[in-house]
């Protein structure tokens, strides 16, 4: 019986194996999956004539982006490196070299769950990662996104997985009472009034090409990297203060002890905690550093006007080749 329609019940994603093969991962707590071709040409004309002589074609792009929640499990960050029990999380440069496939599945949509028969399904083989970001909400669950580039697409009956038939029992979904205050977490202005924390990184990608091959035999991430975080506060008297003079930060008043010194290499650190429903106890969940060495690049003042809402203060941070997650 064919589908009268897609929805979210009834697709299903998965990650696998580069060349593609084998039984893919199928991941939870995916929000949206999109897909995205493009092709190039390139026009050749020639002398005798207005009308084009042959239109070459160029190599497909394919370009992949992913919203899931962040529940406890690896994150899609991780499942691109090689991960064993001395390695669990992951560095940036190991991720930048990372491949998988990409499979996408609908399944019959007249079930509760994706447990009956694949109806079609595409698989994108020999994907990287083009960026990648980690949002971490005041309102709604912390999610993730990611958006994976290559050069092949196929549709058939590729099956990613079925959600409905795994046995596992739900992890909890990540939330603003998640965020870790009191061990590992390190902010530069602390970790009191805190309303958003955005991570992320653009690999970029260079095709690496060779005579007698059309498709590149490698996309290489472009180092330097550089990865941004942005952490915005509430507006009061102790934030948003900047000083390029590290002789007068401290001096003078619970206002100055605050303020941001540009000149100095700042520690980012951010822990995610699974908090029980039943007596409140937390558990590390996830676990990200962006190392020592970021650098305050802005601050913005923002919100407050007469519709009655909050001034919100944010500090935006760069480094560069330094992003390690963890899901503990």
């Amino acid at each position: 019986m064919a589908n009268n329609r897609v929805f979210y019940a009834c697709q299903s994603v998965g990650l696998g194996q580069k060349e593609g093969g084998g039984t893919p991962d199928v991941q939870h707590g995916v929000q949206s999956v999109g897909l995205n071709s493009s092709f190039s040409f390139e026009q050749v004309f020639e002398l005798g004539q207005i009308e084009i002589y042959e239109n070459i074609e160029g190599v497909p792009e394919v370009e992949a982006t992913i919203e899931r929640v962040l529940d406890g499990e690896a994150t899609l960050y991780q499942q691109f490196g090689t991960q064993d029990s001395t390695n669990p999380g992951q560095s940036l440069l190991n991720v930048g070299d990372g491949q998988k496939s990409l499979v996408l599945s609908v399944f019959e949509d007249n079930k509760d769950s994706n447990t009956g028969s694949v109806q079609t399904g595409v698989e994108c083989t020999g994907m990287y990662i083009g960026n990648y970001s980690i949002s971490i909400n005041l309102d709604g669950p912390s999610t993730e996104s990611c958006s994976l580039v290559g050069n092949d697409k196929n549709w058939g009956s590729h099956a990613a997985g079925s959600v409905g038939a795994d046995d596992e029992p739900p992890v909890a979904v990540m939330k603003r009472q998640s965020l870790n205050t009191s061990s590992y977490t390190s902010l530069p202005n602390g970790v009191d009034k805190v309303q958003s924390i955005s991570v992320s990184v653009d690999f970029g990608r260079e095709d690496l090409n060779e005579l007698g091959s059309k498709y590149p035999y490698f996309r290489a991430a472009t180092y330097p990297t550089e990865v941004t975080c942005e952490i915005s506060y509430l507006f009061d008297q102790t934030h948003g203060n900047v000083s390029n003079d590290p002789d007068i930060v401290g001096d003078g008043g619970a206002a100055q002890d605050k303020l941001q010194d540009v000149t100095e290499d700042k520690t980012i650190k951010i822990q995610l905690d699974e908090i029980n429903p039943t007596d409140g106890t937390a558990t590390a969940a996830y676990k990200i550093d962006l190392g020592d060495k970021n650098r305050l690049t802005g601050v913005s003042l923002s919100g407050g006007d007469a519709g009655g809402g909050n001034s919100t203060v944010t500090y935006s941070y760069s480094t560069y080749n330094e992003l390690y997650v963890e899901a503990v």
